[in-house]
Order: C-alpha cells, then sequence, then structure tokens
C-alpha cells in the first residue's frame, strides 16, 4: 500500500513538471535582435566569424527573437572572445601531449536600442597603471580573467588513441567548445544565466 501510494505521488510530481516552462527574462518590447561580428582579441583567426554564426543561428532556431540587422533592431548583443587557450592535459612516456585541454571565455553587452541603454553586460574592466619614463603613470582599462560573469567553456580532446579514447583533430575540439559556448551565449541572452 506505501508502495502504491508513493509511486501515486511521484506521478502527480511528474505531471505537474511537464508543463513546466523556462520563460525569456527579457522586456516584452524586445523581439528583434541585432549580433554584429564578434571581436576577437585572441589572434586565433576565424574564431569570431564561427561563433557569431552559431549565435545567430541559435537565435533563429530558438524563435524567441527576429535576427535583423541593427536598423530594424529592438537590442543588441555585443560579444568578445577574450581568450582561446590550448593547453596539454597528458603526456606520454617520451612526453608527448596526447590530451589536450581547450578554453574560451566571452564577454556579453546587451543593449536596448529603443531606450540608448546598456541592459547588461558581463565585462569587469580592471584599472591598470602603466609606468613609463620615470614617474609617469597612464591608466588603462584592461581584461579581468577573474571576472566570473564573464561566459567561459572548455572542452578535453585525445590526439593519440592511448588510453581507449579516439583521437580528435584541433578543429572538431574547437567546432565542439564553439557550440557550447554558443548555448551558454543564448542561455545569458534569454534566461539571465
Amino acid at each position: 500500500m506505501k508502495k502504491a501510494m508513493a509511486f501515486a505521488v511521484l506521478l502527480g510530481l511528474l505531471a505537474g513538471c511537464a508543463g513546466y516552462e523556462v520563460r525569456s527574462s527579457l522586456p516584452d518590447t524586445i523581439n528583434k535582435l541585432s549580433v554584429p561580428v564578434f571581436r576577437n582579441v585572441t589572434g586565433q583567426p576565424g574564431l569570431e566569424q564561427d561563433l557569431t554564426q552559431k549565435v545567430a543561428q541559435a537565435f533563429i532556431v530558438d524563435g524567441r527573437l527576429v535576427i535583423t540587422d541593427p536598423a530594424q533592431a529592438d537590442a543588441q548583443l555585443i560579444g568578445v572572445i577574450q581568450s582561446y587557450e590550448k593547453l596539454p592535459l597528458l603526456r606520454d612516456e617520451n612526453q608527448v601531449p596526447v590530451q589536450y585541454k581547450m578554453l574560451m571565455a566571452v564577454d556579453l553587452t546587451f543593449n536596448d536600442l529603443k531606450t540608448q541603454k546598456q541592459l547588461w553586460t558581463t565585462h569587469k574592466m580592471i584599472e591598470v597603471d602603466n609606468f613609463a619614463q620615470g614617474s609617469v603613470t597612464a591608466t588603462s582599462r584592461a581584461y579581468d580573467s577573474t571576472n566570473v560573469s564573464t561566459l567561459s567553456e572548455y572542452t578535453t580532446y585525445y590526439v593519440l588513441n592511448k588510453m581507449g579514447m579516439p583521437p580528435e583533430d584541433e578543429t572538431t575540439a574547437r567546432n565542439r567548445l564553439v557550440d557550447q559556448m554558443t548555448r551558454r551565449v543564448v542561455e545569458r541572452t534569454l534566461f539571465g544565466f
């Protein structure tokens, strides 16, 4: 009898979750979005084109926002690819890397084009003192790698089949990393997380 009652309660809970929908955190006035090509400060060629294209496609597939040019858009999503790193994780007995970790960090700024206001940003800039010619001090703003608001993603891949894992090339792993970052960008834009 207790098992039947517990099963009924479980079914009730599951049925309650069936209609659950995550709602967008965007204002109702934002229906059209402009996504200019992300800025790439990493030196990794073509990364900005790949990420921007996949982000725009993801918004189109999602259907909540229409992707358009800035003149017709209600809002604009500006992205900066702040870092892209490939680090060896595992080496074989000859010190040849067999596994890599690939990391990417992206900062976003979301502007309401109708009100000309910034709705949110993940940027957190730090002031850096540059000392030049004696006691002259100039202050500039630099990327803060400790900013927890910055979107970060990573993936790992093997280049040799030493651990029973199929080998991959850097391009395949990079595409996976771009896909992961695309999901993060869309989730941050639509839902705020």
